[in-house]
């Protein structure tokens, strides 16, 4: 259980969060700022996670870095399929992967 002074600095800083959250979205209803801050909670928790993990493994971060340069790359690609059928390409269904015709 936690101790009292520990639960009470908890409470005020659930406030002040709120209070941020209201100063930064003045435009949102009370119950889309509870959205966002369940999404803040949600996001501060996955990067206290991804930071645990690289301090306690080097090599995940150079991971991270391969998934993130390979992401990269497929998006560019993807991108690049999309800009030519733009231009009037059209796109080769039969193939195994999706390739460009003119």
């Amino acid at each position: 259980m936690k101790e009292p002074h520990i639960l009470n600095e908890s409470i005020q800083e659930k406030s002040r969060q709120g209070e941020l959250l209201e100063r930064l979205y003045p435009h949102l209803n009370d119950r889309k700022l509870a959205e966002a801050d369940d999404s803040l909670e949600r996001y501060v928790r996955i990067a206290l996670g991804v930071f645990e993990q690289v301090k306690d493994d080097p090599n995940f971060y150079l991971r991270l870095q391969e998934l993130e340069s390979r992401r990269l790359k497929h998006q560019a690609e993807a991108l690049s399929v999309l800009k030519e059928i733009a231009r009037g390409g059209a796109l080769d269904a039969d193939s195994d992967s999706a390739t460009l015709k003119r």
